[in-house]
């Protein structure tokens, strides 16, 4: 996805699930680019699934790498890793969650690339509630989590 406002490289959807698949090699490209590999805008549901290799531009004022969740989402038995946003500002490599709750269960989120913060994960403080089970999130500076 190419130009001012691309979102959504590989999905740009309204509710989605995702289930035993993989969304690979996908890109946004220009200011306000987000979401190299989905963007979902309502409930975002990846369950057995594999998100990498998706990219964000080099503009300003772009994020999430992999995914870019709007609201809630649901990521259950997943892979997100090696994922990029790569402007020097970007955040969230791997997921940039905005608002809603984020459930992650049983799933890595690692290996993943902002060029600011939230390299893994990483939500708008104010609205995202986190809840983490059996994974490994690799870089979860940019989040509420407390590493154990």
């Amino acid at each position: 996805t190419l130009g001012q406002g691309a979102l959504g490289g590989g999905l740009f959807v309204g509710a989605l699930t995702v289930t035993d698949s993989t969304i690979s090699g996908n890109r946004t490209l220009g200011s306000g680019a987000y979401g190299g590999g989905i963007f979902a805008r309502n409930t975002l549901i990846l369950r057995r699934s594999t998100v990498s290799g998706n990219s964000t531009s080099s503009a300003a004022d772009a994020g999430g790498g992999g995914i870019f969740a709007y609201t809630n989402a649901e990521i259950i038995e997943s892979t997100i890793t090696n994922n990029l946003a790569r402007h020097p500002d970007s955040i969230g490599g791997g997921v940039l969650a905005l608002t809603g709750d984020i459930d992650v269960y049983g799933s890595i989120i690692a290996g993943n690339s902002a060029g600011d913060r939230g390299h893994d994960l990483i939500g708008s403080q104010n609205f995202t509630t986190f809840t983490v089970n059996y994974s490994v999130i690799g870089d979860n500076d940019a989040t509420p989590l407390v590493e154990s």
